[in-house]
């Protein structure tokens, strides 16, 4: 928690990001059924993170941790950079690593990391292909749950929501989930971003599908000029 409140959201999405993403609230996606707008949402605050880092037995900080990253996002660096500061705020000294991407998706699957930025793209439009595989404790590694978390209230949860079939007991499941995600803090929940691309005026057809960014629908795309 106390990481979660020393980090500069504002300067990544309105500086490094250009205003083109959004700020997370919790592990549940603007868009997706589940997403929860009253969710507790982190924002900088030097103070409270000190707080609860003295609370925790390390007034003043004074231990360092590694976060990694790949050139295969450009702006995991300079990311990486702010966080960096903004933990130097309250006594936190912060190394940054650079590796190649299969070298960091080696130690995300071994545990070999203090932090990694990271990035997640759905497979199918619901809320589950986050809270399952983010947080069950059986998928630690690259099956999703990179932080290596076990919570036998989570478990439970995430396991219901996979068989209920109530849509509104499937919904204060899934709020459940995110309140709980959130309080834990096992994750820095960044950005998504706001998908842009380029084309001609001419080209025609093209549907936008969130869980293929890189796929554009080909078949159904054509040239009128």
């Amino acid at each position: 928690q106390a990481i979660s409140y020393a980090v500069n959201y504002d300067g990544i999405i309105n500086d490094l990001w250009r205003g083109t993403a959004t700020q997370m609230r919790g592990p549940i996606p603007v868009g997706l059924v589940g997403h929860d707008e009253n969710l507790f949402q982190y924002q900088q605050d030097l103070e409270k993170a000190r707080e609860l880092l003295a609370d925790a037995g390390y007034p003043g900080g004074g231990f360092t941790l590694k976060i990694m990253h790949a050139p295969v996002i450009p702006e995991w660096r300079p990311m990486a950079l702010v966080i960096q500061e903004g933990l130097a705020e309250i006594g936190i000294k912060l190394e940054i690593e650079s590796y190649a991407w299969a070298t960091l998706r080696d130690k995300l699957n071994t545990g070999d990391f203090d932090m990694s930025h990271g990035y997640w793209t759905p497979d199918y439009a619901d809320a589950d292909m986050f809270t399952w595989f983010w947080f069950y404790s059986q998928n630690w590694g690259l099956a999703g749950n990179r932080s290596w978390y076990k919570n036998v209230v989570m478990d439970k949860l995430v396991t219901q929501s996979r068989i209920e079939v109530d849509p509104d007991k499937r919904l204060a499941l899934f709020q459940g989930i995110q309140w709980i995600a959130v309080g834990d803090a096992v994750y820095l929940y960044l950005l998504q971003t706001d998908y842009q691309i380029v084309m001609r005026d001419w080209v025609k057809g093209y549907v936008f599908n969130p869980m293929l960014l890189n796929m554009p629908n080909f078949p159904g795309m054509y040239i009128e000029k």
